[in-house]
């Protein structure tokens, strides 16, 4: 076997990358930037808006380093964040004014550094180069994604094996489609084998629209759901699934999504949750009393037709799973007069509700996770954050701040717990976070 290499190209291309950053990051200290920023910063510049995914794409790293290198930049005022006024899941970024002036300064410098490479070089000869890379770029960057592909699909092999419930059969307790997003996750990271039954009657412990008052807490609700299908059916493994709405717990003004699904082991007695709250809600209601009343904005507001409507007379519900304004129309047309005012609301079921799917969708795969995740101490699953704890104290008074220092995980079974930094790259918060610097 010939172990020596064809060519020395990529060595020198190694080297090349290695001396060009070691100038960079020399150069731009000096603007008092930390290793490898002056990368985020460019790109969010030369893309105002951009979001974490695309921008974790162009610089081929992933999404967790992403994160972690905006929300520095973010604490040094260098870019700033905004939510996408429809998927709320979703935070576009945007250069401050202080690194657009940055900006010219970190491109006159790149350029100072590029004519230094190409010393010698004739126009032509720059043009082949740049051809050139760009051809190998293109031809390795077909392999790249084919490993990223494959590190992917092995992390979720790797969590199958790990499972307690691979190949185990798993009963979804739900009658509103939720399969459609929780199947998939929980196959492909648990691999268990998930099964509905058309007939279990789910209204029974409440519903959105009020006919069935809901007397339980959500968690109970969620307990009580799996406890009866596993024993009416005969299944040892079952996963439930509630729904709350209203204000947002942090941000009153504005509405949310609260899901929380429950995977209950029949065999073992555990009962493994986790959940997810969103402000990627439709939630709303719109009340009217007039034959002629225009409500087209509240239909576009609520995302009808996608969104499904209910029409209700006071607490009465004369129509639930409204998708097509030629049948809404003519619900209203007969029923304006003999009850004189109606109300519209949003049919939160989540067959008639693809923003409550997406959310759904979020919170399966974090808790497929969750299941596979074992205690260290009594090798139990359903290990995952419980809480967070711990404030960072403020850089500018010394205060604790409003910003947490840990998370919490924790055993459901045994007393193990396990404390991890949130960000262990920041000392200090904000002293806008402070309730004593910024009261």
């Amino acid at each position: 076997m010939d172990s020596s290499l064809i060519s020395t190209l990529l060595r020198d291309l190694d080297n090349l990358v290695w001396e060009i950053h070691t100038i960079y990051e020399a150069s731009f200290r000096t603007f008092s930037l930390q290793k490898g920023q002056f990368a985020y910063l460019t790109r969010i510049c030369e893309n105002e808006g951009i979001n974490l995914a695309d921008l974790s794409f162009q610089l081929k790293v992933d999404k967790t380093t992403t994160t972690k290198a905006v929300q520095k930049l973010i604490l040094s005022d260098l870019i700033r964040k905004e939510q996408d006024t429809i998927d709320k899941r979703i935070w576009h970024l945007f250069p401050t004014d202080k690194t657009r002036q940055l900006y010219s300064q970190i491109i006159s410098e790149k350029n100072r550094v590029l004519e230094l490479c190409f010393a010698g070089f004739n126009s032509k000869d720059r043009v082949t180069f740049g051809s050139l890379v760009t051809k190998m770029s293109a031809n390795i960057a077909k392999e790249w994604e084919k490993l990223r592909i494959e590190i992917k699909n092995n992390v979720s092999k790797n969590a199958q094996n790990m499972s307690l419930y691979r190949d185990k059969k798993v009963l979804l307790a739900s009658m509103h489609q939720k399969e459609l997003a929780i199947k998939e996750p929980f196959e492909e990271i648990v691999g268990c084998k998930l099964e509905v039954i058309d007939n279990f009657n789910t209204d029974q412990f409440g519903t959105f629209s009020g006919e069935v008052e809901r007397v339980l807490t959500v968690y109970e609700t969620l307990k009580k759901k799996a406890v009866v299908a596993a024993e009416q059916y005969n299944y040892d493994y079952v996963i439930s699934s509630e729904g709350a709405f209203g204000p947002h717990p942090n941000y009153l003004l504005a509405n949310s999504d609260t899901e929380m699904l429950l995977f209950y082991d029949r065999v073992n007695d555990y009962f493994i949750s986790d959940y997810e709250i969103s402000m990627e809600t439709n939630l709303a209601d719109y009340e009217f009393d007039q034959p002629d009343d225009d409500y087209s904005k509240f239909l576009e507001k609520v995302m009808f037709p996608s969104h499904a409507l209910i029409l209700k007379a006071g607490n009465t519900v004369l129509a639930k799973g409204i998708n097509d304004r030629a049948t809404l129309d003519q619900l209203v047309s007969e029923n304006i007069h003999k009850y004189g005012k109606l109300k519209f609301e949003t049919d939160m079921r989540a067959m008639h509700n693809p923003s409550r799917m997406k959310i759904i969708n979020i919170l399966a795969n974090k808790l497929a996770k969750r299941v596979v995740a074992h205690c260290k101490k009594c090798d139990v699953p359903g290990f995952g954050i419980t809480s967070y704890s711990g404030y960072l104290l403020c850089e500018l008074c010394g205060l604790p701040t409003k910003i947490k220092k840990y998370r919490d995980y924790k055993c459901i079974k045994c007393d193990h717990i396990e404390k991890e930094i949130v960000d262990s790259s920041i000392q200090f918060a904000d002293p806008k976070y402070c309730d004593f610097c910024n009261p």
